[in-house]
């Protein structure tokens, strides 16, 4: 898992430069150290037991997660992979996520050729409400050498606040085709797309709360 201390440090940054439930778009940063930083906030309208209940469903993530990010969607040249399915292993605690690269060939390669596994590491508040997740790459591989994505909650009456991060370290052959620019008009691409889906599961899940029968 990366040092903690970039985190801390994206998030205050944030936390402080913004009014509290104002959301703002993905912004990225590159580090002397070769890390790329995306952070962004996002306001939910639920409480947060609600979007507690959509963040801790971590098998049911594959229904909401990705849509609109896979190899079926219009395919811009510029996308590095499209992301097809998130499985999660509970004995395992982690997170695969299934993907097709788009880097260096025309096409998307077939889902099953292409996973990455995340160790999932949850905190929960004392009255048992997600405070944080995060999903950590569990081993360099090609194309990643760290990786840490997740989500953090704070709650205001019947809203949720959501910080949402990643902290990325690409391999040094694929870090050569890169640049800030590059990466991060990927990188913001997938964030938008991935808490718009975020807000619209938590929309549904919530309505369906409020109209059913007590």
């Amino acid at each position: 898992m990366i040092n903690k201390s970039y985190l801390i440090i994206t998030a205050v940054l944030i936390f402080n430069a913004i009014p509290l439930f104002s959301d703002t778009q993905p912004e990225t940063v590159y580090t002397e150290d070769k890390y790329y930083i995306t952070s962004g906030t996002l306001t939910l309208n639920c409480p947060i037991e609600t979007a507690s209940e959509i963040l801790l469903d971590l098998e049911h993530y594959r229904n909401w997660v990705f849509l609109g990010l896979g190899k079926d969607e219009p395919k811009e040249e510029w996308r590095i992979a499209y992301l097809q399915d998130a499985i999660y292993n509970r004995e395992e605690a982690v997170m695969y996520v299934i993907f097709g690269i788009h880097l260096f060939q025309a096409s998307t390669r077939n889902s099953s050729g292409n996973s990455l596994g995340f160790k999932t590491e949850i905190i929960k508040n004392p009255d048992g409400t997600l405070s944080k997740v995060v999903f950590s790459l569990n081993e360099k591989n090609p194309y990643l050498r760290e990786a840490d994505y997740g989500f953090e909650l704070t709650a205001a009456e019947d809203k949720t606040l959501i910080y949402y991060f990643g902290i990325v370290k690409l391999a040094p052959f694929i870090n050569f085709f890169f640049n800030l620019k590059i990466y991060k008009s990927n990188i913001e691409w997938y964030a938008v797309r991935l808490v718009k889906n975020l807000e619209i599961e938590a929309d549904r899940v919530q309505g369906n709360l409020t109209t059913s029968p007590n």
